[in-house]
């Protein structure tokens, strides 16, 4: 899971939550790694998600990325669409209310 340092707070919580959410529908367990990335117009990005995902097989990685802003989206969704990564973007304020079962199924479906 990226996040950046604006979402320090919060990341430990959301991926409790979709481990959790996970147990509930019986899914797959897969660990969810919270790694720090660069806000996302830092020019440095791009090289930075490389550097963490390059070595990998992208057919065999998901990332979830937490976002402030809806600008935010495109930037991070462009970076991990140019390695052929999937990904699923969240917005942190869908958690500011508490995390909840149907929140955390749409993510991981």
């Amino acid at each position: 899971m990226f996040y950046n340092y604006k979402n320090a707070k919060s990341v430990n919580a959301v991926v409790d939550g979709l481990l959790k959410c996970q147990s509930q529908l019986n899914m797959n367990n897969k660990d969810i790694e919270p790694i720090e990335v660069p806000m996302a117009n830092d020019k440095g990005l791009e090289k930075r998600v490389f550097e963490l995902l390059g070595d990998f097989d992208p057919s065999q990685i998901f990332v979830i990325v937490m976002i402030n802003y809806d600008s935010d989206y495109n930037n991070y969704k462009m970076v991990l669409s140019k390695m052929g990564i999937y990904s699923q973007v969240i917005n942190r304020r869908s958690f500011d209310r508490g995390f909840n079962l149907s929140v955390a199924s749409n993510i991981m479906k």
